[in-house]
């Protein structure tokens, strides 16, 4: 339950399969894409509680679950980190895991006010971070592909609204998210106005 954004009419539970289902798709440790002694978990400590969802609770529970010196990473897009001051308890974050951001098309490092003061004194390298088990920022280098919830949602609506037959729209989909998601997607008849 995000305190700041509209809820999504699509369940949590739903969510979290399609999570799933794109995680399961990426390698495993061992194999090349994925470093050595990096682990992806899917937590749903968020799902298990109706009441709303603050990151710093949840960061908390992980601190907790996972104990203190084990590195922890939470990853944002740089939509987030521009209004991370609105966040509830933002400036603690970091007394908990340390937070990766993600470029996004059309969003830049805050250069001036709270958050870009805050970033200055805490960014680092990103091989420092299995180092320490909190307290600093990186941005990841990748490459920023404009891919957005609003978009996928768009058009899955469209092939509800009488546009897109299910099978195209199924291929469009698997280029935004693994092909696995888009098949559950098609399958559930998700974002669709029907």
């Amino acid at each position: 339950i995000t305190p700041h954004k509209n809820q999504p009419n699509t369940s949590g539970q739903h969510r979290l399969a399609m999570l799933q289902l794109a995680l399961a798709s990426l390698p495993r440790e061992g194999q090349q894409a994925i470093p050595k002694g990096l682990g992806v978990d899917i937590e749903s400590f968020e799902l298990d509680h109706d009441r709303p969802s603050y990151t710093l609770h949840t960061l908390q529970h992980l601190r907790a679950q996972w104990g203190s010196k084990t590195p922890l990473v939470w990853l944002i897009g740089m939509d987030s980190l521009t209004t991370l001051n609105r966040w509830h308890g933002w400036r603690r974050l970091l007394q908990y895991a340390h937070i990766a951001v993600l470029r996004r098309p059309g969003y830049q490092l805050p250069a001036v006010g709270e958050v870009a003061q805050w970033w200055l004194e805490h960014r680092a390298a990103c091989e420092q971070l299995s180092a320490h088990p909190a307290g600093h920022c990186v941005m990841l280098e990748s490459e920023e592909i404009a891919i957005s919830s609003t978009e996928i949602r768009q058009l899955c609506a469209a092939s509800g609204e009488g546009g897109l037959a299910a099978s195209i729209i199924e291929q469009q989909l698997a280029t935004l998210v693994t092909p696995a998601v888009a098949r559950y997607i098609a399958d559930k008849h998700l974002y669709s106005t029907k």
